[in-house]
């Protein structure tokens, strides 16, 4: 598979799983194969909204949602096509 059917592969999955949670600005952040296991490891960034609850006076109000840059790395088979897992990216 070329690195760029990788990509859509791994956009497409991260859309589908996460759909309900209102995702936008799927872009690609970073590609890597993994030769000795045949394995795309492709990590995706995508904004979702939370929702933000402020206690006041010990009650919960709740805000406008938040914003928030999410990473997921997803691993596809090289041969299948497949994506294996999606996992949270490690920010070291």
């Amino acid at each position: 598979m070329t690195p760029k059917a990788a990509v859509e592969i791994a956009k497409r999955h991260v859309a589908d799983v996460f759909g309900s949670d209102h995702v936008q600005s799927v872009a690609l952040e970073e590609i890597e194969f993994d030769d000795s296991n045949g394995v795309w490891n492709v990590t995706i960034g995508f904004t979702r909204e939370r929702d933000r609850d402020l206690p006041i006076a010990g009650f919960a109000l709740a805000l406008e949602p938040v914003r928030e840059r999410i990473y997921k790395v997803v691993r596809i088979d090289d041969k299948s096509e497949t994506p294996i897992s999606v996992k949270n990216r490690d920010p070291s």
